[in-house]
């Protein structure tokens, strides 16, 4: 009768047609889904950018000069790299059962509002490190629960054909926002002021 899959065929066969393309090329015949995964997978430039531009900080002038414990002490200088990781994995943790109750687009834009938090807070750390610490702990909280739900929330937009494409998205995202910060680090070190 009326609407579910063709005759013969199961779901997947309602989804894939004949003429659908599968992988990469398949991303392209698929706008909505791919403008959905791109804009997601924009956490993963987040997590990308926070991993790679904090060692580059610590070793620039002003930084150096604002925050004179961490010339001295390794393990200040250590944790304060560490501690975006353990925001993130203890938010990892936490964001799967969150997003099953919360809904997976309320939960990646809550996060992304936890990940603002911890960078305005790390802005306003005027001579305070304790504002750095936690700063970045939040930070790690944001991006390592979007590193979580942004691939599911892909997977879960996907047609089949496509899928794998798109949970692959999130990872180049990863490595494309630390090339980013390589490179926005490697040109600010030479900027003369107060940078």
């Amino acid at each position: 009768m009326g609407g579910g899959a063709p005759s013969g065929g199961g779901f997947d066969t309602a989804l894939l047609t004949k003429d659908e393309e599968r992988g990469f090329r398949g991303l392209f015949k698929n706008g909505r889904a791919l403008g959905l995964a791109l804009f997601a997978s924009l956490g993963g430039v987040l997590y990308g950018y926070n991993q790679g531009v904090f060692g580059q900080v610590q070793v620039m002038y002003s930084f150096k000069e604002r925050y004179t414990a961490t010339l001295t002490n390794s393990d200040t200088k250590g944790l304060l790299t560490a501690i975006l990781e353990l925001g993130a994995f203890l938010a990892a943790i936490v964001a799967g059962p969150l997003s099953d109750r919360f809904s997976r687009k309320y939960s990646i834009s809550g996060w992304c509002i936890i990940f603002m938090m911890g960078s305005a807070v790390q802005t306003g750390a005027n001579h305070n490190i304790a504002c750095i610490y936690a700063g970045r702990f939040f930070a790690g909280m944001g991006v390592g629960a979007l590193s979580m739900l942004v691939p599911m929330f892909n997977a879960e937009l996907a047609p089949p054909g496509i899928r794998g494409s798109l949970v692959a998205l999130q990872q180049l995202a990863i490595t494309f926002g630390i090339m980013i910060s390589y490179w926005i680090g490697y040109g600010t070190n030479y900027i003369g002021g107060t940078g």
